[in-house]
């Protein structure tokens, strides 16, 4: 909601715009638990996001990438789109963090506008390959789970430049 509306809330806005309607609807609450110590777990969640509510890690990343200049692991591509995922890459694995990233080939097939899954699937096993991704866990068709990769060069300073 802070960034909806382009400002940082002060704690006092904070707890009566989230936390206190949050609180007050909330029918589970741990009678064991007392409404401070709600307080400070509501704010330790919030420190750790890294991704807003409603905006997914794809498309941050991807706004994140638009004007970003291409890390030196794209340089040996030719192809722009190549170059493009290597970055969009780079971008996820910064929002994650430690952790791996989850990316589908459908999600890499709708992003590029390519005709199959497959041409996705060809790409992301090529940046496997270079050494760009790793494979962490491998998602299965119908499951509704991607797979998940880390990405493996240095990450570049998050300058602007031309993409």
């Amino acid at each position: 909601m802070e960034q909806h509306e382009g400002i940082v809330w002060t704690m006092q806005e904070l707890k009566e715009r989230a936390f206190d309607p949050w609180y007050r609807a909330n029918k589970f609450l741990n009678p064991d638990l007392s409404r401070d110590e709600y307080w400070f777990e509501f704010l330790e969640a919030r420190r750790d996001v890294k991704v807003p509510l409603g905006e997914g890690i794809l498309d941050r990343a991807w706004k994140e990438a638009e004007d970003r200049t291409i890390p030196q692991a794209a340089i040996q591509f030719e192809d722009p789109e190549i170059r493009q995922l290597v970055l969009w890459c780079q971008e996820m694995q910064r929002l994650s963090g430690e952790e791996p990233f989850f990316l589908s080939c459908n999600s890499v097939q709708g992003r590029f506008g390519l005709v199959s899954p497959r041409r996705a699937h060809r790409r992301l096993c090529g940046l496997v390959e270079h050494g760009i991704l790793e494979e962490v866990v491998k998602g299965k068709v119908g499951t509704r789970k991607a797979t998940s990769f880390r990405y493996l060069p240095p990450l570049e300073d998050a300058q602007r430049g031309t993409a």
